[in-house]
């Protein structure tokens, strides 16, 4: 996977962004490089988790 991802990438993460993509209805975290415009994500069954309140 190493020759997809620029080797000089900045990338960038915040949790409220993430937050902002799942919705908080799944588990993820995402990742920037605004010089290349990638984004790199990771995500685990992207399905609700349990309400645990």
């Amino acid at each position: 996977m190493a020759e997809f991802l620029p080797g000089r990438a900045r990338w960038m993460h915040s949790a409220a962004y993430d937050r902002h993509l799942t919705g908080s209805v799944y588990a993820g975290r995402f990742f920037l490089d605004a010089v290349t415009d990638r984004l790199y994500f990771d995500t685990v069954n992207p399905t609700p988790q349990p309400d645990n309140s």
